[in-house]
């Protein structure tokens, strides 16, 4: 095909000639549409505008509007059309779009648009088109530790309806919403407030988007529960000792009414402000289930079936206020026999986040179970600074091929924030792009040029650098020791203490050498050699020369830990590299706090650097500790905590 479409229609045929369009033309809409359909028409006029500088002006069309003005853009419903198919018809004399509601014209045109942007002589063509999901969405962390600024979601929802994309979910956890029943937990924090949720509901609902919300109910809450006042709610109010370590109070206890009484005021102070029929409940990663108030009954009748005496409170909760429960799949795939014993109109999200995610094994045991399901695979940009390009694309398309075959009604694309929501949101781009390609189509676009369609509609580089840029930065990954699960052994690395050599796995020097060699390349013959001019270009370039640096001080930490790990370079030597290491550390942090209120809120920007903070704290620590050593080379004497 000459033109360049994504997401790649089920089917687009080429043919001779070219449509040319002039100001004199018309945009024509019938008038039984016109008030779902100007603000579309107006969205095409401006695309027109902006590519060609020629005005199409729009009018509303009647069986007695004079036939001689009906040219060049005429919308027509089809009521034999699904909601989501259109057909568009491009001839020398003229484009036609025909529909079957507002959502199959919103996607006619944005395919439409991508067409005119890339010539001022629109190729003849003729496409039929519709997605293979129902649900096509994206879910955004608004609470780990980044709550981005009203501004930026909007830019973000513009992103996803060009992509075709129709649901959006915000991810709640901990004090991240002005609830009224809590206001002086959330007084002095840059929370979301009901306001914005309603007009970036109405936002989304003008682009055929719906916004939902994911609020976890049951575990993921150390937020509220390592406050005084709720802490008596928790299951371990002490914490508890998970397999990687100590962990803060997580879960609730399933058992005490009080949780109960609690999540149905935070229900019904969130859930009003959200159109959507679907609230996602979570209820995922509930660790601490059965080790501590609850223990005595799950000795008794069991964790699976407490689980799901919780899960079915919360289901009917939320299905006395008009609301589809979405839940987890985590936990209950540790109970399969507990599948069948779920409602049948709950919907399950399918989640896994690593190449290898045995989607096929689990969608198989909710098709038996006749259990509705939306696969929700990742964008891998957490736990990575740059993204895992290679894991997030087959993470992806796996999840769409899977969730086709055994009928999932929809795709959901992840983006989380786990330790610190270090990652800026432009890595999670490629994610958007391939995700919501492969949920539209996962056979027509498999092989998804999703480079291309960052430099031409997103980053609009006019060197066609950035695109390939991101992606191949995203693979650094790939040239450390070995694979981990949801995560890279740079940022590993630089979670651990100073001291703390398990967190070099078998990281060598090689390793160090091959990364800082590959990323200076791509900086060099990349981001250096783009030429963005979208509208946040100038913010972008920084974002990206801020994981730059982020991935840079990882190395150099590795180096620092190499040499303590070896016990043989003189204090000379080592207080020279940890003052190298404080100094690009410190810059790290000034840019990470320039950076953040750029996009975001200024609430969490704290807890995301204290990991920096205390590691920049232990930088200081070991140099005054080596400064006061008389001993040439000092030794390592505790290799796993400062």
């Amino acid at each position: 095909m000459s033109v360049f479409l994504l997401p790649q229609p089920k089917s687009c045929m080429e043919t001779k000639g070219s449509c040319k369009l002039s100001s004199g033309d018309y945009i024509v809409i019938e008038q039984e549409d016109k008030v779902e359909l100007f603000d579309i028409a107006q969205n095409l006029q401006q695309c027109i505008f902006k590519s060609t500088n020629f005005h199409l002006s729009v009018h509303v069309i009647n069986p007695h509007f004079p036939t001689e003005f009906i040219k060049k853009i005429r919308f027509e419903r089809d009521n034999g059309l699904a909601k989501e198919e259109y057909k568009l018809t491009i001839t020398p004399t003229g484009i036609r779009i025909e529909y079957g509601s507002k959502a199959g014209a919103f996607y006619a045109v944005s395919t439409l648009k991508q067409i005119i942007q890339q010539s001022k002589e629109i190729p003849c063509l003729t496409i039929h088109d519709e997605p293979s999901f129902p649900i096509r969405g994206f879910m955004l962390d608004v609470s780990r530790n980044k709550m981005p600024t009203l501004t930026t979601l909007y830019h973000f929802v513009d992103m996803m309806a060009e992509l075709k994309l129709n649901h959006l979910q915000l991810y709640f956890e901990g004090v991240t919403f002005s609830w009224p029943s809590f206001v002086e937990h959330s007084r002095d924090t840059s929370t979301l407030t009901a306001e914005e949720i309603m007009k970036l509901d109405m936002y989304c609902e003008d682009r055929c988007i719906e916004l939902a919300p994911m609020l976890n109910t049951f575990g993921h809450q150390e937020g509220w529960l390592t406050k005084e006042a709720f802490n008596h709610l928790a299951e371990c109010p002490d914490g508890f000792t998970a397999p990687w370590g100590y962990q803060k109070p997580n879960t609730f206890n399933p058992l005490d009414e009080g949780t109960t009484s609690f999540f149905t005021k935070l229900i019904d102070e969130l859930a009003p402000h959200f159109s959507s029929v679907y609230f996602n409940a979570c209820c995922d990663e509930t660790f601490e289930l059965g080790l501590g108030k609850s223990k005595e009954h799950c000795d008794k009748v069991g964790v699976g079936q407490v689980y799901l005496d919780y899960v079915l409170k919360m289901y009917e909760l939320l299905k006395a206020r008009g609301k589809t429960m979405m839940l987890a799949n985590d936990i209950i795939l540790k109970y399969e026999s507990f599948i069948p014993l779920l409602p049948k109109d709950i919907v399950i999200l399918e989640w896994g986040y690593e190449r290898d995610h045995p989607f096929e094994k689990e969608c198989e045991l909710f098709g038996k179970a006749n259990i509705p399901f939306i696969m929700m695979p990742g964008c891998s940009g957490w736990n990575s600074i740059a993204g895992r390009t290679s894991n997030m694309k087959t993470n992806l398309l796996k999840a769409a091929e899977y969730g086709l075959e055994y009928g999932s009604v929809g795709l959901l694309i992840s983006e989380f924030g786990d330790n610190g929501h270090w990652q800026n949101l432009p890595v999670c781009y490629p994610g958007l792009v391939y995700g919501a390609a492969v949920s539209w189509g996962p056979v027509e676009n498999k092989e998804a040029d999703v480079a291309g369609y960052l430099d031409r509609f997103i980053f609009k580089d006019e060197n066609k650098k950035m695109g390939d840029f991101v992606l191949n930065l995203g693979d650094y990954y790939l040239l450390e020791s070995e694979l981990v699960h949801n995560n890279t052994l740079l940022l590993k690395i630089l979670y651990a203490d100073l001291l703390d050599m398990d967190a070099l796995y078998s990281m060598s020097e090689n390793n160090f050498r091959e990364i800082e060699q590959y990323i200076d390349k791509l900086e060099r013959n990349g981001l250096n050699r783009s030429r963005m001019t979208c509208s946040d270009s100038e913010l972008i370039a920084e974002e990206f020369g801020h994981a730059l640096l982020f991935l840079r001080h990882a190395i150099k930490l590795g180096r620092v830990k190499l040499l303590l790990k070896a016990c043989q370079s003189s204090s000379k030597k080592l207080i020279v590299e940890l003052e190298q290491a404080k100094g690009q550390l410190s810059e790290l942090i000034h840019t990470h706090k320039l950076l953040w209120i750029k996009r975001n809120r200024m609430a969490g920007l704290t807890e995301s650097l204290s990991k920096l903070e205390r590691l920049r704290g232990q930088y200081e620590s070991h140099i005054s500790l080596l400064k006061d050593n008389k001993a040439e080379t000092p030794l390592l004497e505790n290799t796993n905590h400062f």
